[in-house]
């Protein structure tokens, strides 16, 4: 099943293999496409804590709050 994409703008949640930002919530801030592998990759960014690149799908999702 393909990743879902995230537009820039849209709230995420991290769930990277990094532990100390697993879980926190951070926004798209760019969108990378390669159209040649077609993959993509995402920059995201949180207030006080920084910015993430090259983000790969597989490692942000965005689950549904009751």
């Amino acid at each position: 099943m393909a990743a879902r994409r995230f537009k820039r703008g849209d709230y995420v949640r991290y769930d990277g293999h990094i532990d100390r930002f697993r879980g926190t919530w951070w926004t798209v801030e760019e969108v990378a496409i390669d159209r040649r592998n077609r993959t993509h990759a995402y920059t995201l960014t949180a207030a006080g804590i920084g910015r993430l690149r090259n983000v790969q799908p597989q490692h942000v999702s965005q689950p549904t709050r009751d």
